[in-house]
């Protein structure tokens, strides 16, 4: 993971002159760009490989002069989570198919908006891959797909060789998931705590 920062002249300008200016100025800044590479590092923890939100539905898309157009792109509810895109407007991503065919392949999808009420967001990119997204795609960070970390998503979903352990053979590597319909209830977490119980883990106490 990469990240630039930029100093105004003037800022600069205070750091030359003044010991306190300088630690001032690179205590706040490095401060502010840990928080961005922590906040991606949980994202990738959790959503690593998987991407970080499946289409609903057929975007809208608004044609605009030039070659780009852009689009509101609604998200299931399972895969919405509000806290990955606070503050990400302008960042750069990539549209893939299920099966990992780039939708985007002319270019690069900016992210415009967020509309948290929706579970939506808007990108802008070349017309023809903005016309390429459909219902189902997977939306992932720039260069994320094959680069990111084996997210817990992935681990937990993923049927077959999980870090060279076929869970298909070995029970004890396959991850254990219970499926709730409707209202998350105290009865339906214990439902799931005993699928993981019943195979030899959690004999300790936990917090959901």
């Amino acid at each position: 993971v990469v990240l630039k920062s930029r100093l105004s002249i003037e800022a600069a300008d205070r750091m030359a002159r003044s010991e306190k200016a300088m630690i001032s100025h690179v205590a706040l800044r490095s401060g502010q760009m840990k928080a961005s590479l922590l906040k991606m590092a949980e994202i990738e923890m959790l959503h690593g490989r998987t991407g970080v939100g499946a289409v609903s539905g057929s975007p809208v898309i608004t044609v605009e002069s030039g070659a780009n157009d852009s689009a509101v792109v609604t998200f299931t509810d399972a895969t919405w989570a509000p806290g990955i895109w606070a503050g990400m407007e302008n960042c750069l991503l990539e549209v893939r198919s299920t099966g990992g065919t780039k939708r985007n392949s002319t270019g690069d999808l900016t992210l415009i908006s967020v509309s948290f009420d929706s579970k939506a967001i808007t990108i802008r990119g070349a017309d023809a891959d903005i016309a390429a997204v459909v219902d189902t795609d997977l939306v992932y960070f720039k260069g994320a797909y094959t680069n990111g970390q084996y997210g817990i998503k992935y681990q937990l979903d993923t049927s077959g060789s999980v870090f060279g352990i076929d869970n298909s053979v070995y029970a004890l590597a396959k991850g254990q998931e219970h499926t709730v319909s409707g209202s998350l209830t105290m009865s339906e977490v214990l439902k799931g705590r005993a699928k993981a119980v019943s195979r030899g883990g959690l004999d300790e106490d936990c917090i959901l």
